[in-house]
């Protein structure tokens, strides 16, 4: 039950609750209209602190298993609404998004660094070399051992 909803009852009630307790529900009301005020664009849009805390969130944690749910979190929005709201904002659902900051990362190592391709999907948050390999030519347009050899010449 929401709290718009239980301070409508408490109002309603035939005995008068105690100040605190319609205090406390006052409060609580204000304080979820504040963060739907502050989590809302009005356009469908995530707002850029929102987007900002994916973001980081994302750049740190590229290495883990990153959910949705954790993204969400971040946003105070609810996973439906999150979801919606990152792709009208970015363009890509939050997997793909996911990918390709790891593909980019990958892409980076790779130019970087003579890291093994294994040592650079496992630092990237890929689940196996095989999944690396498959995401990095689809987004890039060739292998992870092409691009290596194409910065080497």
């Amino acid at each position: 039950m929401n709290t718009m909803t239980k301070l409508a009852r408490l109002a309603q009630a035939p005995e008068r609750a105690p100040q605190i307790l319609m205090d406390s529900h006052v409060i609580a009301a204000g304080a979820e209209l504040l963060k739907t005020i502050a989590t809302d664009t009005g356009d469908g849009r995530l707002t850029e602190a929102q987007l900002g805390k994916v973001r980081d969130f994302v750049d740190a944690q590229l290495a883990d298993d990153i959910s949705v749910a954790d993204l969400a979190a971040l946003t105070g929005l609810s996973l439906f609404h999150f979801t919606r709201k990152f792709k009208t904002t970015v363009g890509v659902a939050p997997y793909r998004y996911v990918l390709e900051a790891r593909v980019e990362r990958a892409r980076a190592l790779i130019q970087s660094s003579a890291l093994p391709l294994a040592t650079i999907a496992e630092a990237t948050g890929f689940s196996s070399p095989s999944h690396f390999s498959r995401t990095f030519a689809e987004i890039v347009g060739v292998s992870p051992g092409a691009f290596r050899r194409s910065q080497q010449t």
